[in-house]
């Protein structure tokens, strides 16, 4: 049985990137609670760390979508001022609001702001490009949307030249690996091998029509045992993936792109139909991602100054706010990222081919 075409909808994409999205609030509730201010309750240690490894399955996914979304466009450069507008659209409006809603509560003086509130920070903030260096980031999250921003500048040559952009890429992953093993840091994050995840993730779109789906239950299992043999070996915190045990970040990047293969030949081998609630949290995932550490922490104050934290069990506190942050995220989706894109998706450019449902949502 020879895999087609991907289906319109790939459902178990959007369940995973839910899942991974919850993960990475699941991560951060137990860094968040761990601090002295709210409460310094270090519970679920043995496992919550793990959940950072939703911002891999994220960066693997980046890949995947923007192949899929524009394939069509390669080799056309009359398509480029699109898909920059359709990348901006997806990325910038909501983060925009969820952003400048931060900086806000900061100055009204509630939470703990850590960012520096210098003009070229906070430009470099809102346009996730440096403007200087370090930035100092308001939504701490938005650091891996600045490798987002890269690989869409580059994809863009794709679409100017087939040839040059494959050329480019392959000089660039070339680049990250050399680099790596001398030792070589840039100030901008082209040379981290954090890029190295959107190319797996073009793989597997290139893959799709190449596997019989039949081969999707070993591939996904390969998957699992190479995640598997991470959490077992590993604990690690994002600030520690992120510097001396970055090497790891050339295991993962197989192990997630092997997942989401194998998830999704399987998907279609068994014409699987994902739940509806499921799929719907893997729409929110984008909101859910941007602003669940900041209500995480918003909460937290809270409990801490009503008294709350000192008389709740520690595990009621810690799945009160992890569902609490996730809610947020969700009515976020419905109340700022859902109507904007409805609003700004197809304001110069016509509807979009893009497939319904895989927009991306980071």
């Amino acid at each position: 049985m020879i895999a087609k075409s991907p289906p319109p909808q790939i459902g178990s994409i959007q369940v995973m990137r839910g899942l991974a999205a919850v993960a990475v609030v699941f991560y951060h509730t137990y860094i968040i609670l761990r601090q002295p201010e709210y409460g310094g309750n270090e519970i679920f240690a043995s496992f919550a760390k793990h959940g950072l490894l939703g911002v891999n399955f994220f960066f693997i996914l980046s890949g995947f979508i923007i192949l899929l979304a524009h394939r069509k466009d390669v080799g056309q450069p009359e398509k480029a001022p699109r898909y920059l507008y359709r990348r901006a659209v997806r990325l910038y409006p909501a983060y925009w609001v969820f952003l400048t809603a931060y900086i806000a509560a900061s100055g009204i003086g509630l939470g703990y702001p850590d960012f520096a509130w210098e003009g070229l920070n906070l430009a470099s903030a809102y346009f996730l490009i440096e403007l200087t260096n370090p930035v100092s980031l308001p939504l701490k999250v938005a650091w891996t949307l600045f490798y987002e921003i890269k690989f869409y500048l580059i994809f863009v040559l794709l679409i100017f030249s087939r040839r040059l952009g494959i050329a480019v890429f392959a000089l660039w992953m070339a680049a990250v690996v050399v680099a790596f093993f001398l030792g070589i840091k840039d100030n901008f994050g082209l040379l981290s091998p954090w890029n190295i995840y959107f190319v797996f993730g073009m793989a597997v779109y290139l893959l799709l029509d190449r596997l019989e789906t039949r081969w999707g239950t070993p591939i996904f299992l390969a998957g699992v045992v190479m995640v598997a043999l991470y959490a077992m070996n590993f604990n690690l915190s994002m600030g520690e993936l992120k510097s001396e045990f970055e090497y790891v970040l050339f295991w993962l990047a197989p192990a997630f792109a092997l997942l989401i293969l194998g998830m999704v030949l399987i998907e279609r081998h068994w014409g699987l139909r994902m739940p509806k609630s499921l799929m719907f949290l893997g729409d929110a995932s984008y909101s859910i991602y941007l602003v669940h550490s900041a209500a995480i922490s918003v909460l937290a104050l809270l409990a801490t100054n009503l008294g709350i934290v000192a008389m709740l069990n520690p595990y009621v506190l810690f799945f009160g706010l992890f569902v609490s942050a996730s809610v947020v995220g969700i009515v976020a989706y419905l109340v700022v990222e859902r109507p904007l894109l409805e609003l700004l998706r197809n304001r110069f450019f016509g509807p979009s081919t893009m497939q319904p449902g895989l927009a991306l949502r980071r």
